[in-house]
């Protein structure tokens, strides 16, 4: 099975090397890393990760949500958001955006590795149907002929 790639977002190393470690353990790959808004564009033009950790407080400038909806808006890219703490406020900016999963620091194998599973698979069964409903659409749409139903 190929390796699921993987971009992080984060200012603080030892968080870094945290998820690093966690995440190749799990058989995961860190393709890029930034740590601020600016740096996770740049890499976004170059890459396109299958899942992105998104730290909401990424110093001054803009936030991770900030981030995240960009993301989701130009990328339509799967996020997950990771934090110190978890408040009300936090939590409906998490829930507007519709994140994948909110992760609360200090990061574990048991909490990291399948909240990234569940993630990464609605993802992917959403674009599934993204696609199908696409597809239909098209032929809907250049459909010539009409379709009757006829009652007996």
């Amino acid at each position: 099975m190929a390796q699921k790639k993987i971009l992080l977002i984060n200012n603080e190393p030892l968080v870094i090397n945290e998820m690093r470690r966690i995440l190749a353990l799990a058989d995961y790959a860190v393709i890029g890393v930034a740590k601020n808004y600016r740096e996770a564009n740049k890499i976004l033009l170059v890459v396109t990760p299958e899942l992105v950790i998104i730290d909401i407080n990424l110093g001054a400038g803009n936030d991770g949500f900030e981030l995240a909806k960009r993301i989701k808006e130009q990328y339509r890219l799967p996020f997950i958001f990771l934090a110190d703490t978890i408040n009300q406020q936090n939590l409906l900016h998490a829930q507007e955006i519709t994140s994948y999963g909110y992760i609360l620091k200090p990061i574990t194998a048991a909490i990291l590795i399948p909240t990234l599973e569940i993630a990464v698979n609605k993802y992917l069964t959403e674009k599934a149907l993204r696609e199908s409903e696409e597809k239909y659409r098209v032929i809907v749409e250049n459909t010539n002929d009409y379709i009757f139903m006829l009652n007996p």
